[in-house]
């Protein structure tokens, strides 16, 4: 009787291992459960911002290439200063070109643009009203679409969200600290 009780139990264990590799086969040779991407929220009309922090000197570079670029002449210049925004330029007045010097105190609007509200200006030694050197400085300067000077209100409007850049990604102003030298912008990459 022993000699066939181990006839037995070789084939159960035999059958054991063939349902075995069976199952394994079976489990190997079954398509792979494709599962969706999930769902981030993003739809086609809405962008990703990232974030930007630099330092007044990569600003100054930045500003003086823009300019060089859009005005070709190069009739103006911008920079940032310890705790101004200072503009410097020559104007047309009775025929002559006249040294000028435009200081702005800077700050930062909700939507992101830049508000520059003039602080102090030289026409060479003599003293104009501010309006009146703002509506000859719109006059003479050629400034690019998203920069709007309003001589009543004596400040220069910066509309960041305008500027025209590749891809039609577009920049916002998060903080612009002069004193601190510290920067902060928004740079929103349409997902298109």
């Amino acid at each position: 009787m022993l000699k066939h009780h181990w006839k037995r139990l070789f084939f159960l264990l035999l059958g054991l291992n063939l349902m075995v590799m069976v199952i394994l086969l079976i489990l190997f040779n079954l398509p792979i459960e494709d599962r969706a991407i999930p769902d981030q929220g993003i739809s086609e009309e809405e962008s990703i911002s990232l974030a930007i922090k630099t330092n007044k000197k990569d600003i100054n570079k930045l500003i003086d290439h823009y300019i060089r670029k859009e005005s070709g002449d190069f009739d103006y210049k911008v920079y940032l200063d310890e705790s101004e925004v200072v503009l410097l330029g020559e104007i047309p007045i009775l025929g002559m070109m006249i040294d000028m010097k435009m200081t702005f105190e800077p700050s930062v609007l909700k939507n992101g643009d830049l508000l520059l509200e003039q602080r102090q200006f030289s026409l060479g030694r003599f003293h104009l009203p501010v309006p009146i050197l703002l509506k000859i400085m719109q006059e003479s300067y050629s400034f690019p679409e998203w920069i709007t000077i309003q001589p009543k209100q004596q400040q220069i409007y910066v509309a960041l969200n305008q500027m025209k850049l590749k891809s039609d990604s577009r920049l916002k102003v998060k903080k612009f600290d002069l004193n601190k030298d510290q920067f902060e912008f928004i740079y929103e990459v349409p997902l298109k």
